[in-house]
């Protein structure tokens, strides 16, 4: 079976974008996992075009902060970049996507050559190797014919491939012309008036002077990430000018509990994709972050949060939300954020998730409410069919919805439901003990909870009962109306349903005509009359034949017990007078009559005893069973051990000294390990000691110590160490310890390694 990361790079190559998904967000991969080649999964999908699966890692590493991904060089040491793979392949999609995360577009390879250079020599695309040069921006005379009409419509934040489709839009719709144009223009007029709209909201407000020295510096590089990490004094604010650097994409502030809330002029910062400001004093959030609609990531937890902004449900882009550590009471306020991907609300003072609207969230990949008042399990979580990750521990649920059960097994990773109080033992059980939890508890779910509407579904199905309560208002004078006709029916009426009771073949084709006479609603009545009373029937028969039955065993036990007591199966007398003079048959004839004398009593077992009696006793001779079974293969285990003990022992003892020729060791020279003898033993008996280069040390210890470890088990010497503190400047001591046979083996081995 293949590992994780091999399906992952595997999804890479075939643009399997669910599983690239699920590896980036679940399965713990990143975009740097490297395959045996030493490609990473960024070059995998720029070298073959993948542009898709391309553009999903690098928004991970947007997200993550991790861009350096985006420059990694590949396994052979000759410095070549995932941009540069692209780009000598002549893929202009794949090397937009590099361009436009932010990817280092002048770096050189081990040959000197930058990407531009890949995509002349190789591609001979002369249009994408100037297109690299520029960083993925727009060409001089493109900017200076669009220029009005970029400072007309211009989104603040905007990259360069989000500028290209929007002027692409724009031109397919004048060419169309009649429709086309006014809707283009009226789209023009639009982003003319929202941008009045801002102008007359900034009107009077310039950017203040900076006040701390990491704002200075962001203002002055145009840095795309701020950090601020500082404690506050008494009085003191935040530094305003921070929310002026429209550079910025990335913004992270630590100022402690003495920051309890963030200014209005937050909303300045239109191309903010990630704010993070967790570890504070924050009591609320300002309405304005709803105005930060291009925000991806929120993260605000450990502060003093007890309710969220209705402005919230503005930022639709929003795919990974951190609110743990607060006192959070409900989550109506994130009702329509259905692209949220991941959510952490753990350690708050949740009573319920049915607020959050959980059915309509399709893209949610995690979801954790730890060590919150949690009574009901949400039942509408089975239409999230991304889940993976479903963490719900240190809550008050009693019981799980049959809901759970369309949950699909391959895609839920983890379930976590302790310390809760669950009600079902079976469930107990697996939470306990069981190694294939998530797979058990969905079938078990499945099959033996109850579905239904266990709790409130919303709107729509009250609106549906409102209009069953008026439809059933209207039935109900026909109702009774048929009730009255039923009492008047009499015994005839009473006769022909005890005959439809008893044989139903015979008046089959009177009930049918009787039914084809009924209306819809009667007609409904009357069945479930029917399999009511055809129930009752059955429970009444069933009582009767049980009866019956104990009687008879009643009445066989006392036969029983008066024939045990009374007969004598030898029609002898036990006061007849003994003609015998052998002693053994007139104490065998005293004993005989010993027993008959004695009443004997019979007890007769039922099926149903009977049978756990039997199991009793299968189950006790298989325990047994196992019992010696197992002692015996303690035993041979404890034979073999000490077997290989002694064999060990022996390996280890060489024979005799070293001969004339010397002593068996190894040299290294041209990559690998030769055979070779030495006059000058080592300090340690039947031990090698070799001089290598550190360059190889890699290879022979291998990825966290796989080779070294399966050269020591495969050859069984004794000890193999690798001391990269001796040997001289630039090499290091490898060290064997064992028997000669073992010892070649061991070189063979390394030697297949390299």
């Amino acid at each position: 079976m293949s590992s994780k990361k091999d399906q992952f790079l595997t999804a890479c190559r075939n643009q399997k974008l669910d599983t690239v998904r699920w590896g980036i967000n679940a399965g713990g991969q990143q975009p740097s996992s490297r395959d045996e080649n030493g490609m990473t999964a960024l070059m995998i999908c720029a070298s073959l075009n993948k542009h898709k699966a391309l553009q999903m890692l690098c928004d991970w590493t947007r997200r993550a902060r991790m861009r350096e991904q985006l420059d990694l060089t590949d396994g052979n040491g000759d410095g070549v970049t995932a941009l540069m793979m692209a780009a000598k392949f002549g893929h202009e999609e794949s090397c937009s996507e590099l361009l436009d995360a932010g990817c280092d577009f002048k770096v050189k390879c081990g040959r000197g050559k930058t990407a531009a250079d890949y995509a002349r020599a190789e591609g001979k695309n002369e249009k994408l190797a100037r297109l690299i040069e520029r960083g993925g921006e727009e060409s001089e005379e493109e900017e200076e014919e669009g220029e009005e009409e970029e400072d007309a419509n211009a989104v603040e934040g905007e990259t360069a491939t989000q500028r290209s489709k929007r002027k692409k839009k724009e031109m397919e719709a004048k060419e169309r012309g009649g429709g086309g144009a006014a809707v283009a223009a009226k789209e023009s007029k639009k982003g003319e008036s929202k941008k009045d709209k801002d102008e007359e909201e900034d009107d009077g407000k310039e950017a203040p002077e900076p006040k701390w020295p990491e704002v200075k510096k962001a203002m002055k590089e145009k840095a795309k990430e701020l950090t601020i990490s500082r404690k506050l004094e008494d009085g003191e604010e935040l530094d305003l000018a921070m929310f002026y650097c429209s550079s910025v994409n990335t913004l992270k502030i630590e100022c402690g509990k003495s920051l309890t809330s963030l200014p209005k002029e937050i909303k300045k910062l239109k191309g903010l994709l990630t704010l993070i400001v967790s570890e504070n004093g924050l009591t609320s959030l300002p309405k304005e972050i709803g105005k930060l609609k291009n925000l991806r990531v929120l993260e605000c937890e450990g502060n003093k949060l007890e309710a969220l902004p209705e402005e919230l449900s503005k930022l639709q882009n929003l795919e990974i939300l951190r609110l743990g550590r607060n006192q959070i009471k409900d989550l109506s306020a994130l009702k329509k954020m259905n692209n949220l991907v991941t959510l952490v609300v753990d350690n708050n003072r949740l009573r319920t998730l049915d607020d959050f609207d959980l059915g309509s969230k399709s893209r949610l990949i995690t979801l954790s409410a730890n060590n919150n008042e949690i009574v009901d399990a949400p039942s509408d979580i089975g239409k999230c069919t991304l889940l993976t990750e479903i963490l719900l521990n240190k809550n008050n649920i009693e019981e799980l919805p049959g809901e759970w059960g369309e949950l699909k097994e391959k895609k839920v990773r983890e379930i976590d439901l302790d310390d809760n109080p669950i009600k079902d033992s079976k469930i107990k059980k697996m939470m306990g003990k069981s190694d294939k939890f998530v797979k058990e508890l969905l079938t078990y779910v499945r099959k033996n909870c109850k579905t239904g509407l266990a709790k409130k579904a919303g709107n729509a199905v009250k609106s549906s009962k409102k209009k069953k309560e008026e439809s059933e208002d209207e039935d109900e004078e026909k109702e009774e109306k048929e009730e009255k006709k039923e009492e008047t029916t009499g015994d005839a009426g009473k006769e022909e349903q005890e005959e439809q009771d008893g044989d139903v073949s015979e008046t089959e084709s009177e009930l049918e005509e009787r039914m084809s006479k009924m209306s819809k609603k009667e007609k409904e009545k009357f069945k479930r009359k029917l399999v009511e009373k055809q129930a009752e029937k059955a429970r009444k028969v069933a009582l009767e034949k049980r009866l019956k039955e104990d009687a008879e065993n009643l009445k066989r036990m006392e036969e029983l017990v008066i024939s045990g007591a009374g007969n004598n199966d030898d029609g002898e007398d036990s006061d007849e007078p003994i003609d015998s003079d052998d002693e053994e048959a007139l104490l065998a004839r005293k004993q005989k009559q010993k027993q008959k004398s004695k009443p004997t009593f019979m007890y007769a077992l039922t099926d149903e005893q009977r049978k756990e009696a039997e199991k009793a006793e299968a189950k006790r001779l298989f325990e047994k069973e196992k019992a010696e079974r197992e002692a015996a293969e303690a035993l041979k285990r404890k034979e073999e051990d000490a077997k290989n003990k002694a064999k060990d022992l022996n390996a280890v003892k060489l024979d005799g000294d070293a001969g004339k020729d010397g002593r068996y060791t190894w040299s290294y020279a041209n990559g690998k390990f030769d055979r070779s003898v030495t006059k000058t033993p080592p300090k340690t008996e039947h031990t090698i000691e070799v001089v290598i280069p550190k360059l190889i040390c890699g290879r022979l210890i291998g990825k966290g110590g796989a080779t070294i470890k399966s050269v020591s088990e495969r050859s069984k010497v004794v000890r193999v160490n690798i001391d990269e503190t001796k040997g001289g400047a630039g090499n290091s001591l490898l060290v064997v310890q064992g028997s000669e046979s073992a010892m070649e083996s061991a070189r063979m081995l390394f030697n297949n390694a390299m």
